[in-house]
């Protein structure tokens, strides 16, 4: 599916639709938005492949791909070897997560992964990708405290 196929959304509420600028311009507007604010690429016409991009400033880019209906949630990573979960994450005003820091990728490897989503609708397949359920995180409750995930 090339990037004309997709539409942009922001959870505040903007919305781009076709053509699309690059991911390197993508990022930039997701750089420019509050940290809470996430980038949702889709198509235009469903609801898959989706990504999910964040920014989290000096840490780096969460970019979460979902190729499919029943396809898991993939994360691009900078390593599949995990450290402990020490990065707070809010997860859509939802839930507080402590996530390792080779989730947050460093914007070169958050644009490479764009472009490849962009012009094929798939995660690039040389890159390091984490099924969601493939590395440890830690919950954070209401009063900060930490919860088992």
């Amino acid at each position: 599916m090339p990037r004309a196929g997709f539409s942009v959304g922001f959870v505040e509420g903007t919305a781009l639709v076709s053509p699309l600028p690059s991911a390197a311009a993508l990022l930039a507007m997701l750089r420019a938005r509050p940290e809470w604010d996430a980038m949702s690429i889709e198509p235009a016409q469903g609801e898959f492949p989706r990504a999910v991009l964040t920014n989290h400033g000096e840490h780096g880019f969460v970019v979460q791909c979902f190729e499919g209906p029943g396809a898991w949630s993939d994360l691009l990573v900078r390593s599949t070897s995990f450290s402990t979960p020490e990065i707070e994450v809010e997860l859509g005003g939802q839930a507080v997560e402590i996530w390792p820091r080779e989730l947050f990728a460093p914007e070169s490897l958050a644009a490479e992964a764009l472009a490849h989503f962009l012009a094929c609708g798939k995660q690039k397949p040389d890159l390091k990708w984490a099924r969601i359920d493939q590395f440890h995180r830690i919950a954070v409750d209401e009063c900060g405290r930490s919860a088992p995930p």
